[in-house]
């Protein structure tokens, strides 16, 4: 069974200064996820990790990554 299949996964990214709360539908097919799991596999999704900043960049806007709140 998967925990977080087809739920909503809000992400807090900085941007221009400024923290958002992004909401993204999650549907993953591996099994036993729980949040901190779930944050694991769509960071790894969306961002990378700049080793010169010791951050995690944002693939499409350049925002940092900075975690998850799981509904």
């Amino acid at each position: 069974m998967c925990y977080y299949g087809g739920r909503e996964v809000d992400i807090i990214v900085l941007i221009d200064g400024l923290y958002q709360l992004l909401t993204i539908n999650v549907n993953v097919v591996k099994t036993g996820l729980d949040c901190f799991d779930m944050c694991d596999v769509v960071r790894d999704k969306l961002a990378y990790f700049d080793k010169e900043q010791w951050k995690y960049i944002m693939k499409d806007t350049g925002g940092i990554f900075y975690g998850c709140m799981c509904r």
